[in-house]
């Protein structure tokens, strides 16, 4: 119920306000970034000549790119830390 209401509380602040500008360029620059280390990775692990293992690391890169982004951008703040309220 709490989450609930939280999340009514931030669409109906983002629908009056707008998007948070300095989100928005977090998000853009997140984006940009994981691109750019999967491709990385994804050259990379194409090279292997080994089946099995190459599989297995094309399998893992979503993971390391998401704590890669997240080790380099930090974690998103929860609803009640963003201090709309």
């Amino acid at each position: 119920r709490l989450w609930w209401d939280q999340t009514r509380e931030e669409m109906l602040f983002e629908a009056m306000n707008g998007p948070d500008d300095a989100e928005v360029k977090r998000h853009a620059a997140m984006r940009v970034y994981a691109q750019k280390y999967e491709f990385q990775l994804l050259r990379k692990y194409t090279r292997i000549k080994n089946n099995k293992r190459r599989k297995l690391k094309l399998v893992s890169v979503e993971d390391k790119v998401e704590a890669k982004v997240n080790a380099q951008f930090g974690t998103p703040p929860a609803l009640a830390e963003e201090g709309y309220f």
